[in-house]
């Protein structure tokens, strides 16, 4: 068995369904394999970087692990944006580098890196091989720890070393039970469920990692009367219309949640890692609920630490405290969220002149079906779909914490390909878009139904906006823009230029069925260069840096 079928029954055993890449000549023989074997499916894609944010938003919906691969040199070095986006979202992908034979290594020879250096910081796991008896071992504890660990590796290989026997091996398969059950300590829930039960303002912060928990989570805001906040990756997952939700905490969020998380004397955050200490009072004590220890204090300080899984430890919580009667606390959360309500019905009526931004969100969340599909691009247009959407519960995708411009459109590719029954829409201002434009033509290549709403007004909106509050001249932000519905229709999609509400209805109307009929669509939609306003933090002081002080204890039983 050569390395390169070795690498192929590996995937193949590993559940890895989809690799995204761009082609080399030293991936030749990893090519050929492919070819043979018919699965695992090869997407190819116009740009390494779009490649691996492909399989980065494929792992963040479906949880399962995907693989992208790079040529050497300059392939690898592009691919390494979207291996960093899988790295600081923690979701697994195997990352695939080809390599210059290995008499060439080191010697200037064209397209020559040290690709060991420049993934180190991005991986769990990162290695070229040596040697062909290696490639078992390696690509197995590879996957072991992309998998255990929730992270990208890389693994090199040399162009001489794909046709190398591995030897007399045969193809690992993952363990049975790669994790185990957390079993939450009892005295850490009634510690807990104390300091709730104390609180004069407690709220609730939920993150992405609360998804499979939304019931016990509303069942506990209930029981306490305590307003939930949550995370920007978290939007759609509760119901826009429960009124004790006030919506995403931190600068693209809303005035209602940091208002209200201003005085709040306890957070309980659920499956976060999502922080903004600006906007956190130094007064509140924190419990923090995770499913991983690891998550437990890494970005924000923590006052007790709970090691569970959300659905099994928030009933547990609710029930191990007495319903709250909180008439003030309650009045102040209500006051919050109509003041919200009000906002959004004010920016959400369509006017007249150029389109509001707020408006097409608005008039998107009226055409999503429940369980969509959103990729989220990165820019003032994730501002104004966190503030103003109000629709179904729908799954977000974006670039959370490496932010990169660009993700919307591969990001949406990949979760076609992860969950194909689902609808899915991609969010993402003109400067994004652009970024990653040539992946529109992946799309139609491979018949994936996805619709892309661009907000067009001619400007990295963000940039000029912070030019703009922090006393500059706008400069280096305006754009020139293709006609980005004819740029669709040459690619093979449908194309639609919006300039009025009528339009953006109809366009929608027409563009969001024919998803169905298997048709790749871009609605253009000229937007009014609006500058948002920000939310901004409470009056009392922020919460300080503080060490974690009590990480709560737990044991893993297989």
């Amino acid at each position: 068995m050569t390395v390169a079928q070795l690498v192929v029954r590996q995937m193949q055993a590993w559940g890895i369904d989809v690799v995204f890449g761009v082609p080399g000549d030293t991936l030749l023989p990893l090519l050929e394999e492919l070819r043979r074997a018919g699965t695992p499916r090869f997407v190819v894609c116009r740009h390494e970087g779009s490649a691996a944010m492909m399989a980065s938003a494929y792992a963040k919906l479906s949880g399962r692990l995907a693989a992208c691969v790079a040529d050497a040199g300059p392939g690898a070095v592009q691919m390494l944006n979207g291996v960093y986006d899988a790295w600081m979202d923690r979701v697994p992908l195997l990352a695939i580098t080809g390599e210059l034979p290995t008499p060439r290594m080191g010697t200037h020879w064209p397209q020559d890196a040290d690709l060991d250096g420049l993934y180190r910081e991005a991986t769990a796991f990162n290695h070229t091989l040596a040697d062909g008896a290696q490639a078992c071992a390696i690509f197995t504890h590879a996957l072991r720890r992309a998998v255990l660990e929730s992270r990208p590796v890389r693994v090199g290989v040399p162009k001489n070393m794909w046709l190398a026997p591995c030897g007399n091996v045969r193809v690992e398969l993952p363990p049975r039970d790669l994790g185990g059950r957390v079993e939450t300590r009892d005295d850490l829930i009634q510690e807990a469920a104390a300091w709730l039960e104390s609180s004069s303002r407690p709220v609730l912060f939920a993150g992405l990692g609360a998804r499979r928990a939304v019931g016990p989570l509303l069942a506990l805001a209930e029981r306490l009367q305590a307003p939930i906040v949550h995370s920007m990756p978290a939007i759609g997952m509760i119901p826009a219309d429960h009124p004790w939700n006030l919506g995403v905490i931190g600068k693209f969020g809303t005035q209602a949640a940091a208002d209200v998380l201003a005085q709040a004397d306890l957070i309980l955050a659920v499956g976060t890692t999502w922080w903004q200490p600006e906007f956190v009072p130094g007064r509140a004590r924190v419990i923090q609920v995770d499913s991983a220890m690891h998550h437990i204090g890494l970005t924000f300080p923590v006052d007790l630490g709970v090691w569970g899984d959300a659905a099994q430890v928030l009933p547990r919580l609710s029930g191990a405290i007495e319903r709250a009667y909180r008439p003030a606390w309650a009045e102040r959360v209500s006051q919050a969220r109509a003041a919200w309500d009000a906002e959004v019905a004010q920016a959400a009526s369509a006017g007249s002149g150029p389109l509001h931004p707020a408006a097409v969100v608005a008039a998107v969340a009226r055409h999503l079906v429940p369980d969509a599909v959103v990729s989220l691009d990165v820019g003032n247009n994730a501002f104004w779909f966190s503030r103003f959407y109000r629709g179904p519960q729908i799954r977000l995708l974006l670039s959370g914490h490496w932010r990169s411009v660009g993700f919307g459109l591969p990001g949406g590719i990949g979760a076609k390909l992860a969950e194909p029954a689902r609808q899915v829409v991609v969010f993402a201002g003109d400067g994004g878009f652009a970024m990653s434009m040539a992946e529109l033509a992946t799309a139609v290549q491979y018949g994936l139904p996805i619709a892309c709403i661009i907000l067009r007004d001619g400007r990295y909106a963000e940039e000029e906006s912070l030019q703009r509050q922090t006393g500059r001249m706008p400069f280096g932000t305006r754009l020139h823009n293709p006609d980005w519905a004819a740029y669709a229709q040459a690619c093979g999609a449908d194309g639609y230029r919006v300039e009025t509400h009528e339009e953006l209805m109809a366009a929608l109307e027409q563009a969001l069925p024919r998803l169905a009929a298997g048709r790749v669509a871009v609605v253009d939609v000229a937007v009014a260069a609006v500058e948002p306003r920000y939310a901004q933090p409470g009056t009392v002081p922020a919460r300080d840096e503080r060490p974690l002080a009590l990480a709560g204890a737990a044991r893993i039983s297989s």
